[in-house]
């Protein structure tokens, strides 16, 4: 059974070729030239795009996946319990549990917005966690700590290539068919099952970085291109790599979720 989780995938492979197309031309221009700069401050803009994008796109297609091949009521317990705080607050006991019986007799359908972000937030720290824990994942930063994806931040071409390689490779493997079937170990990805509060993690850092850069330059704080089409490149990846594990920790959790 294909998935909509695949889909996406694929879909957006195709959206991060225009980071390419814009890097590729910087790389042709001579550095400090209108167009480099031009080509530069576009490819920030479009990567912070592109990652709230992806994350909307994903909780999407994993919500219809979930629609499709589960129903309502054998959807995971964490997804039915979220939705239904949407409307009551999921503490009210019996008004909840009334509300989750009548969606599951009327074959109701989850709403993939009710677990977003506001259109209108930018992809921060806060705000993807708040997705992940609407989706069932507590302490998503917390996973990345110790992984091998923190290999990213040895900044070599190589090895960003290669982990995106091995992401994109279990990704496309593991959403091919449904129940998804994902390999949290080979990246030596742990369970945390606590709520303790996140620890300071390199891909925090990394997003308030391209935040950052680009609020700055939405905003028209900055005229000036700070960054090297190289830096940009691997921003790119990074931001490639951030996504790829979001979709892949949130799928293979609610996987193994409990209906």
């Amino acid at each position: 059974m294909s998935t909509f989780a695949e889909s996406a995938l694929i879909s957006f492979q195709e959206r991060w070729s225009e980071i390419d197309a814009l890097v590729a031309a910087a790389r042709v221009e001579q550095a400090g030239t209108t167009l480099h700069s031009a080509l530069c401050r576009a490819s920030v803009v479009l990567i912070s795009a592109h990652l709230e994008g992806f994350i909307k796109a994903a909780t999407k297609a994993i919500i219809e996946d979930f629609n499709t091949y589960c129903g309502f009521s054998q959807s995971p317990a964490v997804l039915r319990k979220n939705f239904v705080g949407f409307f009551v607050d999921s503490k009210s006991g019996a008004k909840a549990e009334q509300l989750e019986s009548i969606f599951a007799s009327k074959r109701a359908e989850l709403a993939h917005e009710v677990f977003l972000f506001d259109d209108n937030k930018n992809p921060h720290q806060k705000m993807i966690e708040k997705v992940c824990r609407n989706l069932g994942v507590n302490n998503f930063f917390q996973m990345l700590h110790n992984s091998t994806l923190e290999d990213a931040f040895l900044d070599s071409s190589h090895k960003l290539a290669e982990i995106e390689k091995d992401l994109l490779s279990e990704l496309q493997k593991g959403l091919s068919n449904f129940p998804y079937s994902l390999d949290l170990a080979r990246f030596k990805i742990l369970k945390i099952r606590n709520d303790k509060a996140t620890l300071s993690s390199l891909w925090i850092t990394y997003l308030e970085n391209l935040l950052n850069n680009r609020h700055s330059i939405a905003h028209g704080n900055s005229f000036v291109n700070g960054l090297s089409h190289e830096e940009i490149e691997k921003m790119k990846s990074k931001a490639v790599i951030l996504h790829y594990a979001f979709l892949l920790i949130v799928a293979s959790e609610l996987t193994a979720a409990k209906v």
